[in-house]
């Protein structure tokens, strides 16, 4: 298949930035090889964003833009549940993973797919993410090794991977994660009910059955979010990521006796941790995030926990 007879769809979750969201559609609009379909996953905006979308790409509105909107705020895992199966019901090759904060480069897909051509027995590729700005440093933690089978530890990508024309690895954050739509119908829809963070690994152990990732370093996706301060404040969105990996690790981790003991192992160094000075005030909120996440990864009790935020 030619590089322009490739047909390819974005799925982007959004919540409450439609300026950001506005941006991204234009990005993909622009593109050198245009998508066929941009499929946009509302997450319950209350900020205007369904008219301003709809207010700023009349033309290209219910003809490129499909918007899905949710009557409920489900998270960003079930946006991609829901956003690549509605997907599906298209005839395409491709499919792209993003939230509304990724700025796509101008010639993201047609590097993409170019590069697929010498690489048919890949199924997933993703570009460079650089934060913030055109000529921003690399984002390193968006590509990851497993390094650890049975205990699912994990490193990031180093400069020295993106000094390469390409690397290959095995998790990929959902910032640029292209892939084909037979391996959709291998491997199903992102796990709805983590709500956020870690949907991405899970996704990606489902996907190394099949396929490895190839990293295309000339390709490149802005990632405009706010960077990390020395201050530290727990996030409630702590709580899903701990519940999340120890259900992934008890769902694939290959040892029984590790499944069990290494979450605890990690719960009572996270505890331990959190008498550090630099948690002084946020201690009790700590400690509630991770004993909560702890015990219903355990339990297996997944969704929206309305208790911690």
């Amino acid at each position: 298949m030619k590089n322009s007879q490739v047909k390819y769809i974005c799925v982007v979750v959004t919540f409450n930035r439609k300026k950001l969201l506005i941006e991204a559609i234009k990005a993909l609009l622009n593109q050198t090889l245009k998508p066929y379909k941009i499929i946009i996953y509302d997450n319950h905006s209350t900020d205007g964003t369904y008219n301003a979308v709809n207010d700023y790409f009349s033309l290209e509105f219910n003809q490129v833009i499909d918007y899905i909107y949710s009557e409920k705020n489900l998270g960003g895992s079930a946006g991609y549940h829901y956003g690549l199966k509605a997907a599906m019901k298209y005839d395409f090759d491709w499919v792209a993973l993003s939230d509304d904060d990724a700025i796509y480069d101008v010639n993201y897909f047609e590097r993409i797919f170019s590069f697929s051509l010498n690489h048919p027995q890949c199924q997933a590729f993703t570009g460079t993410v650089r934060i913030n700005s055109e000529d921003g440093e690399i984002q390193y933690v968006h590509r990851k090794y497993l390094d650890n089978k049975i205990t699912l530890s994990h490193r990031y990508s180093t400069l020295s991977d993106y000094k390469k024309d390409f690397f290959i690895y095995d998790i990929a954050t959902f910032v640029g994660l292209v892939m084909t739509k037979q391996l959709v119908n291998q491997i199903g829809f992102p796990q709805k009910e983590f709500f956020i963070w870690n949907d991405d690994m899970e996704y990606c152990l489902r996907m190394n059955s099949f396929t490895k990732i190839i990293n295309l370093n000339s390709a490149f996706v802005v990632h405009k979010t706010k960077l990390t301060t020395a201050a530290i404040t727990p996030t409630w969105k702590e709580y899903y990521g701990f519940r999340n990996f120890i259900f992934i690790l008890r769902k694939y981790g290959p040892n029984k006796f590790v499944n069990v003991y290494y979450p605890l192992l990690r719960l009572l160094r996270t505890i331990a941790g959190t008498f550090k000075p630099k948690y002084r005030g946020y201690r009790k909120y700590r400690l509630k995030l991770y004993i909560s996440g702890y015990v219903d990864g355990v339990r297996g009790r997944l969704g929206k926990n309305n208790k911690i935020h």
